[in-house]
């Protein structure tokens, strides 16, 4: 049976060999953009017929900045799986879990249902219906709150490898100065979905340790011990045959209903605040070599600035 690490595992696998299959397509298209701006480049110094010194900065800028892309679109998977796991080696490092994943959120979630469902309806030979109830209620909201816990972390891991290796395509509308900011929201996505990471580390890596902590106190109140099953539930086999562990007194109702609004809290502050921090990381990664370039043709020629200042200064003379 598939656990949700090996899931991530299978996902993170066809990651791989997307990102190998999408490469080419992306070198073709950063090719074809970036000789359609060189080639408008030529054109226009041609046209112009001077300011030499600009075009050629623009044309070291294309063999610089293109020198970049293509090493990025060559190695963007690995460089940023590299990036994205160096956030979560951060989280876990931090936390002091670093096994920390979606299958040991979903296993302590399971334990503590498990636990809910052992416990006893009554100490008497007379079940309690309402006690029943509640146990039954407590502990399907207790598992459902850890499992959508563990399938968010699942689904960021599962979306950051899958993007990563698709997106790769979108570097090569690097080519060109009229599309680059196409290629920005792919840096922008890895720092964003990094930060989540992060975050989701951060948040579960308490909320692991409280759990423990409830896990360990609903033990104490289930008092749990050995028996064996009776003949009706083991169809006919030997009750000495099979054992198990069940409560051997029954948690109390206001302790259930706690530990059910616990994990809920718990769900919504896992959901909530990974995104949030994701938000802080606003704007776009920019290709900044094609703006230094400019900045410094700029302060060459204090052309801009001299046509900016000029008619204020004929205007005072006047």
């Amino acid at each position: 049976m598939s656990t949700f690490n090996t899931v991530v595992a299978q996902f993170t696998t066809a990651a791989t060999h997307y990102a190998a299959a999408i490469q080419p397509y992306a070198l073709r298209l950063f090719l074809a953009l970036l000789f359609i701006d060189v080639l408008v480049t030529c054109i226009q110094f041609l046209i112009d017929q001077g300011d030499a010194p600009h075009y050629i900065g623009r044309l070291i800028r294309h063999v610089l900045s293109g020198g970049f892309i293509y090493l990025m679109i060559v190695n963007a998977f690995s460089w940023m799986t590299a990036v994205l796991q160096s956030f979560s080696r951060i989280g876990s490092t931090v936390t002091g879990l670093p096994n920390l994943n979606p299958q040991t959120v979903l296993r302590i979630g399971g334990s503590m249902a498990e636990t809910l469902f052992n416990s006893p309806a009554s100490a008497s030979f007379m079940p309690n219906l309402e006690l029943a109830i509640v146990e039954s209620i407590s502990a399907f909201f207790v598992l459902l709150s850890f499992v959508i816990a563990a399938a968010a972390l699942m689904l960021t891991l599962i979306e950051s490898y899958l993007v990563v290796g698709g997106a790769a395509l979108l570097l090569g509308f690097a080519g060109s100065r009229w599309t680059a900011s196409i290629a920005e929201g792919y840096f922008s996505y890895v720092v964003k979905v990094g930060t989540r990471l992060l975050f989701f580390y951060l948040v579960l890596g308490i909320g692991v340790q409280v759990a423990t902590q409830w896990q360990a106190a609903l033990t104490a109140n289930c008092n749990p011990v050995a028996t064996a099953l009776p003949w009706y539930s083991t169809y006919g086999v030997p009750p000495k045959a099979i054992m198990t562990t069940v409560c051997s007194n029954a948690i109390p109702v206001r302790t259930m209903l706690d530990l059910a609004a616990f994990s809920i809290i718990f769900l919504i502050i896992t959901l909530a605040v990974p995104y949030t921090a994701a938000g802080i990381v606003g704007g776009t990664v920019g290709l900044a070599l094609s703006h230094a370039f400019e900045a410094a043709y700029v302060a060459q020629t204090g052309g801009p600035s001299q046509a900016r200042f000029r008619p204020d200064s004929t205007r005072s003379h006047r």
